[in-house]
């Protein structure tokens, strides 16, 4: 709860959306004014979005490809260089865009020396399950991405039949993430649930190739392919994580350590397929299933918190009876869920 003496502090640290709606007349506009802006962004924003996104898992994604290419051989790779050469990415990652960095360019220095919030979002349990979650969900997903077209060769096709038979795995994907998104957009409260269905899938592919004998190709083929259905918990994940937590300067803290998860995932998770035990990667699939199921049972756990905070904040609100206020633009103060009398945990 905000008291009187408190809201004048938290309106000089107000969003610049704050400033806008105070020193402007209230705007309308008609619903087809609303439809005509909404189609321009799908008409210049979405298709450059999806571009610079292609262009950038296109660029990240290729030396995966080239594995089956004498690339071990013409580079003089052996033992793990390979696996270092695939998380090497994200130390510069994490170096050139470290958590300051993201903060500073967020986040006004003031809030950080009048406010609670950093405090908060570093003892708050939704901000930690990001981070572990992400990083459950990243590392078997990387394990794919990295070593697709390796596991495929291992299965004993050759390498223009291994280049073909990838094409699926993004398919799937595409297919995956689409389905999540319409349904999440369509229904309400089930982005926990678009997490454990999207993982179920994955865990029963990956026990698959790791239990079926090395000469059923098909089924480990076929199993392999039922993997890439866990990318579409991370969107719901970063979803989950923008919607329920307010506050500007807790949200910011709490993508970068959620930033910083998905970080460390990269680089852990090709540490697992060992040169050693190619083609069968051993060590590689038992971390998949286990992070796949450990991906699948989570959002269980979130949805009952999430379930229990609203219900902790409806019993508030309940025993005020009546006096709880709304404080006109609270959505522009940096005001975070737990300060929010009104706000209601999504699931």
């Amino acid at each position: 709860m905000v008291h009187e003496g408190e809201l004048k502090n938290l309106h000089q640290h107000g969003d610049k959306a704050l400033d806008f709606l105070e020193t402007h007349e209230a705007i309308t506009y008609t619903k087809e004014e609303e439809k005509a802006v909404l189609r321009k962004i799908d008409k210049v924003l979405i298709p450059l979005t999806l571009g610079s996104y292609t262009i950038q898992y296109m660029d990240k994604s290729v030396m995966a490809q080239t594995t089956i290419y004498d690339l071990f051989t013409s580079l003089g790779l052996h033992g793990q260089q390979y696996s270092w050469c695939s998380a090497i990415f994200y130390f510069g990652y994490l170096a050139f865009q470290s958590i300051l960095a993201r903060l500073l360019n967020y986040v006004p220095l003031g809030r950080f020396v009048t406010h609670t919030s950093p405090a908060e979002a570093l003892t708050d349990v939704k901000v930690w399950y990001g981070f572990f979650y992400a990083i459950a969900c990243v590392v078997p997903a990387t394990s794919v991405a990295n070593f697709g077209s390796l596991i495929i060769n291992g299965f004993g096709f050759g390498t223009f039949e291994t280049s073909l038979l990838n094409c699926p795995l993004g398919v799937v994907q595409d297919m995956t993430l689409i389905a999540v998104g319409y349904i999440a957009y369509t229904y309400k409260d089930n982005r926990c649930l678009m997490q454990i269905l999207c993982n179920i899938p994955a865990v029963i592919g990956s026990v698959l190739v790791y239990a079926l004998p090395q000469k059923n190709r098909v089924g480990r083929l076929l199993g392999f392919y039922m993997t890439p259905t866990t990318n579409g918990s991370l969107p719901m994940l970063f979803a989950l994580t923008t919607t329920n937590i307010a506050g500007h300067t807790k949200t910011s803290v709490a993508t970068s350590v959620l930033f910083l998860g998905y970080c460390a995932g990269f680089i852990i998770g090709p540490q697992f397929f060992l040169t050693s035990q190619a083609p069968r990667y051993q060590t590689g699939f038992q971390e998949m299933i286990v992070l796949f199921a450990l991906s699948s049972s989570m959002p269980a756990f979130y949805w009952l918190f999430a379930k229990h905070l609203n219900r902790q904040k409806a019993r508030k609100l309940q025993e005020m009876q009546g006096a709880d206020q709304h404080i006109e633009n609270e959505e522009f103060f940096d005001l975070t869920d737990k300060q929010q009398q009104h706000f209601v945990y999504s699931m």
